[in-house]
């Protein structure tokens, strides 16, 4: 028997001490990932161990229906060319913009974005005002190049007996000028460049609303990419998978009617009722009143109450369209005004008499007033009427939004309605319309066929279908700044409208989803009311690992609840690293 002398058994101790320091630091760096809460550092980030090598990125890229040339990167220039949105405020910075040209493209790049951890955000036509459809360090999905669209003038499952699949990124431009063709309408938004993917999913209004309902009252069903990758058809008859399986679960069909984009998958087509153009078309009516006359007589008030008491209490459901209100001054008709109040309303169907009777009680007040005179027009559709209504690609702005209620479009006996009074107070504040004030508002008219549904029927605020208007303002002073640095100039009118959010949310109930402010505090109750709870219990039905993410939608301020993704073949933390610790406790204990 060998006997070793202490000081060699001190050797010993010190190096068994090693061998344990040694086990217990790999096993730190083996295990600690799984238990960080750090956020950003649970999903895979760019430039991060977790990063896919540059070869599986490349399978990726070769794999989609475009070739590599559909995968940009921070390094690219095109990369800057395909990440805008709408709002240039809100640009950010994915760490791929991948081209779609297919649904297909959109499966893999779920996949993709899956197996290795990364977030994904996912854009239509990029329309959304405070950046829903982009995301820091996300694969950003980029769908507008699909924009397949199929009539169909006879559908036995349609109510109306027509209707429309179109592709996530086919706009309003497009799809009306199509439909036309059968002599059908579809309800959808004004602008031209607005898709059917952020429009429909967050409920939809449109001029003829009033009549036909919101756009979430117009599908029929889904066609989108789960979380997991597969496929599935969406409907009121539950969830058809593509491996067959088919689940009576209604809840998806239901949050996706108002839930938003960004949350449950990726929507590549919408299934949705066409409608049978009106007999005789539809006409228009344009009314230009001065908020204030030459000699400082406020008109734009009283106009606005009338308007009100007559929208609540009189107003057909052939009536719709918009009213602006704009705070700045301008020249019409050799007149210098203080403000405007114009009126640019449709009736849905061609009846001459029938639309100026039903309109009297504004066509008759206080015409004197007017900057001109009212104009009818004739248009034989409803492309024919939305036909110039173009938008801008993109803009830097600001804006906010409220949804009007009858009890603030009417006052007590002798004193202005709640919404008349908001904006007096505006223009009473700041009667020399400095140009940091120029705020234009639009207020959407909602009600009678958007209220039908019950309440939780879909997953909009019930507050929008109590409403009766939809306004949204913004600062028009702010279009020339461009890019999305805050500038001294554009702190400044954010600080403008702030104070006038806090104002204008002193009235109404609710925000319309698609035109929010960026910076609600409440935005849950704000968007979806009383309905978000079962909107979340959907998300982590269908998403539960919260892949799918944006500024304020569902579950986008919960905590990591999902697998770190990471790439096994370049992190340590990965299952080679697991096999390190193994083998290293075997020769430990071996040694004992």
């Amino acid at each position: 028997m060998i006997r070793l002398s202490q000081r060699n058994m001190a050797h010993l101790l010190i190096i068994k001490r090693i061998s344990q320091l040694g086990w217990l630091l790999l096993a730190i760096v083996c295990v600690l990932p799984a238990f960080s809460n750090g956020e950003e550092s649970e999903y895979c980030l760019a430039e991060t161990p977790c990063w896919p090598s540059d070869g599986r990125v490349g399978e990726f890229m070769y794999s989609l229906s475009g070739g590599y040339t559909d995968v940009h990167y921070i390094d690219l220039a095109s990369y800057y060319l395909v990440k805008y949105v709408k709002n240039w405020d809100y640009w950010t910075w994915p760490s791929l913009v991948v081209i779609c040209r297919t649904p297909e493209d959109v499966q893999k790049s779920v996949r993709f974005a899956k197996k290795y951890g990364i977030k994904m955000s996912m854009l239509s036509s990029g329309h959304d005002y405070i950046g829903r459809s982009t995301g820091y360090m996300t694969v950003m999905i980029r769908m507008n190049d699909m924009n397949d669209m199929t009539v169909f003038t006879e559908d036995a499952n349609s109510d109306t007996g027509s209707s429309m699949i179109a592709e996530t990124g086919a706009n309003w431009e497009n799809v009306y000028e199509e439909v036309d063709k059968h002599d059908l309408i579809a309800v959808g938004g004004a602008a031209h460049t607005v898709a059917m993917g952020g429009w429909f999913l967050g409920g939809g209004h449109s001029a003829v609303s009033r009549k036909l309902g919101l756009g979430v009252d117009q599908i029929m069903s889904y066609r989108m990419v789960l979380a997991d990758g597969q496929f599935a058809n969406i409907s009121a008859e539950g969830v058809t998978y593509e491996n067959g399986t088919v689940s009576t679960d209604t809840d998806l069909f239901w949050a996706l009617r108002g839930g938003g984009g960004g949350s449950f998958g990726v929507v590549t087509s919408f299934h949705f009722r066409l409608h049978p153009k009106p007999l005789n078309g539809l006409i228009g009516y344009t009314a230009d009143y001065p908020y204030f006359l030459e000699n400082g007589t406020d008109v734009g008030s009283l106009v606005l109450d009338n308007w009100g008491r007559f929208l609540k209490n009189n107003m057909t459901e052939n009536w719709g369209g918009y009213v602006m209100i704009q705070k700045y001054n301008s020249i019409s008709e050799n007149k210098t005004t203080k403000g405007q109040v114009v009126f640019y309303l449709i009736h849905y169907g061609g009846d001459f008499a029938e639309a100026v009777n039903t309109l009297k009680p504004l066509v008759d007040f206080m015409p004197d007033a007017r900057l001109k005179e009212v104009e009818w027009k004739n248009y034989t559709s409803f492309w024919d009427y939305n036909k110039l209504n173009a938008d801008d690609l993109a803009s830097a702005t600001y804006i906010v939004n409220r949804l009007i209620q009858p009890a603030d479009l009417e006052g007590s006996e002798g004193n202005l309605s709640p919404m008349a009074q908001f904006f007096k107070g505006e223009f009473d504040a700041y009667p020399d319309l400095p140009d940091d004030r120029f705020i234009h508002c639009t207020a959407t008219h909602i009600g009678k066929k958007t209220s039908l549904p019950a309440a939780d029927a879909t997953a909009v605020n019930p507050a929008f279908r109590t409403a009766l208007l939809s306004l949204s303002c913004g600062n028009g002073g702010w279009v020339n700044i461009t890019g999305h640095i805050d500038t001294p100039m554009k702190v400044h009118l954010k600080g403008v409208m702030r104070d006038f959010a806090k104002e204008l949310y002193t009235i109404g109930e609710g925000v319309y989803l698609n035109e929010p402010d960026s910076e609600l505090t409440d935005w849950k109750t704000d968007y979806w009311g009383n309905n978000y709870g079962r909107l979340l219990e959907a998300k982590r039905k269908y998403d539960p690992e919260r892949y799918f993410t944006c500024l304020h939608c569902v579950g986008s301020d919960l905590p990591y609840t999902g697998t770190d993704g990471t790439d096994d073949s370049t992190s340590l933390s990965s299952t080679p690293c697991v096999w390190v610790l193994l083998a290293y406790t075997a020769c430990y204990f071996c040694r004992k």
